[in-house]
C-alpha cells in the first residue's frame, strides 16, 4: 500500500469508527472536541501527498467546529473542499498557496462528510488536515451604544487572542502583530483625535491556521454650537399680528441651522422651511411664538444643543374715535351716541361687529355694534342731572383676542 492511499484509508476508518471515541478536551487549551473532529485533530501533524481524491465519510461534529484541510501543490493547481451535510447541503469551498481551506459546522449539521479535491486532477498534492475551534478574538471597550464617541474622548478598549484547540501563533491588531503582549489582554487603540469613522480590528490565529476576526467600528465627530442668534422685525412690514421677523442664526460648524416653531405656537407664528441665513419668522396672532434653532450635525459633527428664543407678539392697537353727542331735553328725550372704531395700520380698517359701550357719570347708557361704515351707535336719555352735571361721556371697547381694549372721550352738548 502506497503511503496516499494509507493516510487515506486511516483518515476514512478514523471518520468512521468515530462513535466509538468518548468526546473530552482535544488539548490543554479549549473545550471538548467532537469524537470525529478529536481524531482528525490528533493525526493533525502527520501530512500525506496523493493524485487522487480523498473522501472523508460521514461523521458526527459538534456546531462551531472547522474543518481545516491545507495542501501543497503543483504550480497553478489551486485545492480544495467539498463538504455536505444536512443542513446546508453541499458547501464547496477553496483555497491556495498560504490559504487554508476552512469550514465551519452549522447548528445542527447532521452526518458531515468531506472530499478533498484539486483543480487539476491526477497532480500530486500534499494534504495536512485538522479539526478544532477556531481560536478567540475578543474587543472588550467602553464604547457607547452606536459607536459614536467626541473628538479627544478617553475610551478604553482592550484585546484578548485566546487560544481554543490550538496555541496562539499570531494576534494581529490594526495589522500590527502583538502576540508576544496579548497573551492574555492588552490596550488596544480607540484614536479619537480626530473626527472620522474608524474601525478596531483584531485576528487571532492559531498554529494549526484557524482563525478568528472580531472589528468594532466607531466614529468620532466634534461637537457643535448655534450662535450669534439674533431676531429683528422687517421694517414697515406689518402690525404687531402680522409682523415679519428676520432670524439669523450661525454654527460652529459652519452648517446650517434650521428654525422652527414650537407647537405650542402653532396658532401665534410660522416659520420658513428655508435654511439660509436670515431665514423668516410670520406673526399671525398675538402670545408667545416660541422659536426653536437647531443644527442636527452630520458624520463629523454632533448634533449642536437646541437653542430656543421667544418672541412676544402684542396686541395691535384699536382706535376709537367718539363723536359729539347732543343730551336731549332735560336729559329726558333719547340722546344719539356714535364712536368709531377702527384699525389704523397704513388706513383705516373698521372693526366691523364688534361692540362699543357708551357710559356717562361711570353709568352704562347702552352699546352698539361697528357696521360697515365703522361706527358703532346706540340711544339712551342721559337724565335729569347728568344734562345738567355732565359735559362728557366715555366710549369703551373691551378688546379682543387680536386688540388691546380702547377708551376715548367724547363731548356731551346740550
Amino acid at each position: 500500500m502506497t503511503r496516499a492511499r494509507f493516510f487515506r484509508s486511516a483518515l476514512v476508518v478514523l471518520a468512521l469508527v468515530a462513535g466509538a471515541f468518548v468526546a473530552g478536551p482535544a488539548d490543554a487549551y479549549g473545550p471538548p472536541l467532537s469524537p470525529a473532529c478529536a481524531n482528525l485533530h490528533q493525526s493533525a501533524s502527520e501530512s500525506f501527498t496523493t493524485t487522487s481524491e480523498i473522501d472523508l465519510a460521514d461523521a458526527m461534529y459538534n456546531d462551531g467546529e472547522e474543518f481545516l484541510a491545507d495542501a501543497t501543490t503543483e504550480p497553478g493547481v489551486l485545492h480544495g473542499v467539498v463538504a455536505h451535510n444536512r443542513t446546508t447541503g453541499n458547501f464547496f469551498f477553496t483555497g491556495g498557496p498560504g490559504k487554508p481551506d476552512t469550514y465551519l459546522i452549522p447548528p445542527f449539521p447532521g452526518p458531515t462528510s468531506f472530499r478533498l479535491i484539486t483543480s487539476h486532477p491526477g497532480t500530486s498534492a500534499t494534504w495536512h488536515v485538522d479539526c478544532g475551534y477556531a481560536p478567540i478574538a475578543e474587543i472588550n471597550s467602553d464604547l457607547p451604544y452606536g459607536g459614536t464617541v467626541s473628538v479627544g474622548q478617553d475610551v478604553h478598549s482592550s484585546v484578548r487572542c485566546a487560544a481554543t484547540s490550538n496555541p496562539i501563533a499570531h494576534c494581529v491588531i490594526n495589522g500590527v502583530d502583538h502576540t508576544d503582549q496579548c497573551s492574555n489582554a492588552c490596550p488596544a487603540p480607540i484614536d479619537t483625535s480626530t473626527p472620522g469613522v474608524r474601525t478596531l480590528t483584531v485576528t487571532a490565529t492559531d498554529t494549526a491556521g484557524f482563525s478568528t476576526t472580531t472589528s468594532a467600528t466607531y466614529t468620532v465627530k466634534q461637537t457643535q454650537q448655534i450662535t450669534d442668534v439674533t431676531i429683528t422685525p422687517a421694517l414697515g412690514s406689518g402690525s404687531n399680528t402680522s409682523q415679519l421677523y428676520f432670524v439669523s442664526a450661525k454654527s460652529t460648524s459652519g452648517l446650517p441651522v434650521a428654525v422652527t416653531v414650537d407647537p405650542a405656537s402653532a396658532d401665534v407664528c410660522s416659520a420658513s422651511a428655508s435654511t439660509q441665513d436670515p431665514t423668516w419668522v410670520q406673526a399671525m396672532a398675538p402670545g408667545n411664538c416660541i422659536v426653536h434653532l437647531n443644527q442636527a450635525g452630520n458624520d463629523t459633527y454632533f448634533a449642536a444643543p437646541q437653542v430656543t428664543q421667544t418672541i412676544v407678539i402684542n396686541k395691535d392697537v384699536a382706535t376709537l374715535i367718539p363723536a359729539p353727542a347732543t343730551k336731549g331735553v332735560l336729559g329726558l328725550t333719547p340722546t344719539k351716541f356714535a364712536a368709531q372704531l377702527f384699525f389704523a395700520h397704513g388706513f383705516g380698517v373698521p372693526l366691523v361687529g364688534e361692540t362699543v359701550t357708551f357710559a356717562v357719570a361711570g353709568k352704562v347708557l347702552c352699546s352698539g355694534v361697528v357696521g360697515n361704515d365703522g361706527y358703532a351707535r346706540c340711544s339712551a336719555a342721559v337724565g335729569f342731572v347728568n344734562a345738567f352735571k355732565e359735559n362728557t361721556y366715555t366710549a369703551s371697547f373691551a378688546g379682543n383676542k387680536y386688540f388691546e381694549p380702547a377708551t376715548a372721550t367724547g363731548a356731551l352738548r346740550p
